[in-house]
């Protein structure tokens, strides 16, 4: 790096350097900065993608100054991971928490600093076969986290059950019609306009085919094989992201349909709607979600999120009532983030404690 030979030869005392989490953590970077006789601060943003077992390498010693920045530092079923970034960036110094931003006036625009948000979980039932394919998976879900002595075939199978019961929540048909009434009636009340599709990538085709049908929408789908790099004539010398953010901004996209794409690291502040048709049972993402949509914009005095999920439809099986338990908890846990901060939170938590009756969760507390 020219710019380490330019500070050992006293051309140049200060620099900065703009890097990636995974070029932080290669081998020539590490080297590379070790020979930089200098005092470093480090300001690692979004930190909690630093906490793998590859990227921690690239938290070295010799950053003598160390700055974090995250919505979400805890990471999801990594408890060794944020660890480590807890005690290499020294803890949580200083928490600037959602209902804060909504409520707390930005004195240099005299709003509060993010959108006040209205918040509407639409619930479904799964679908007969989605049920039996759940329960299936649950009890050998149960049969493996109960076994004494894993080895890493049977960490490995749990694992790959639990990510295809949580696919079977997001992919669920039953919340197709949902979203095809919700999308019917958006369009029928002129609030389409800026609105963001988040779902899971079996779920796009068929999103994109209940949005066409609908009627005179201008819609597009933001996933990773839109191009992020190249600048082309025909995108008015803008990237493809670029090109579609743009037309978003002004309107003449009237939503995306995004494949996690927009779950960090993008700012949309025009958007007003977001409809999260799958979500998955990580934090980070969903609070990364809701996050994009209550960006402050030009004559944005709320933002408005529908959620949609999957519910089981009925208690059968030897594990199924605590396997259905848990999966409406699971579901619950999100709903009840979502409504603690909303301006409909009243409401909501009337739903919530509906389904909680109806399922007999905290029967006896």
């Amino acid at each position: 790096m020219g710019t380490i030979l330019d500070q050992k030869l006293g051309k140049t005392n200060q620099f900065i350097v703009l890097t990636t989490h995974d070029t932080i953590s290669s081998a020539d970077f590490i080297s590379t900065m070790e020979e930089a006789n200098v005092s470093i601060l480090l300001i690692g943003d979004e930190i909690h993608g630093m906490g793998s077992s590859k990227r921690l390498a690239g938290l070295q010693e010799n950053y003598r100054y160390r700055l974090g920045l995250s919505a979400t530092p805890q990471r999801y079923l990594d408890e060794e991971g944020t660890n480590e970034l807890m005690s290499y960036f020294g803890g949580i110094v200083y928490s600037f928490d959602l209902a804060r931003a909504i409520n707390e006036i930005n004195p240099a625009t005299n709003q509060s600093y993010l959108a006040p948000y209205e918040y509407h979980p639409i619930f479904v039932e799964l679908s007969n076969e989605d049920m039996d394919e759940y329960i299936l998976l649950s009890g050998k879900i149960a049969i493996l986290r109960n076994k004494s002595n894993k080895t890493a075939t049977d960490i490995k199978r749990l694992d790959s059950y639990i990510v295809k019961s949580q696919d079977i929540i997001n992919n669920s048909s039953s919340k197709f019609p949902a979203f095809r009434n919700l999308i019917k009636q958006l369009y029928n009340d002129k609030q389409l306009s800026h609105t963001l599709v988040y779902c899971a990538p079996r779920q796009i085709d068929t999103a994109q085919d209940i949005i066409r049908q609908q009627g005179n929408i201008i819609q597009h789908r933001f996933t990773n094989t839109e191009n992020a790099r190249t600048k082309e004539s025909r995108y008015h010398g803008m990237t493809e992201r670029e090109f579609l953010l743009t037309n978003f901004d002004k309107g003449v996209y009237h939503l995306l349909v995004a494949i996690r794409c927009l779950d960090e690291g993008v700012d949309v502040p025009s958007t007003r709607t977001a409809i999260l048709l799958a979500s998955s049972g990580n934090p980070k993402e969903y609070i990364q979600r809701r996050g994009r949509v209550l960006r402050r914009a030009p004559d944005k005095d709320k933002a408005v999120i529908y959620d949609i999920s999957a519910l089981p439809n009925r208690f059968s099986g030897e594990y199924s009532h605590e396997a259905v338990k848990e999966l409406v908890e699971k579901e619950l846990k999100r709903v009840t983030i979502f409504a603690k901060d909303a301006m409909n939170c009243a409401f909501v938590f009337e739903k919530v404690h509906e389904i909680e009756q109806k399922y007999e969760l905290n029967q006896g507390e």
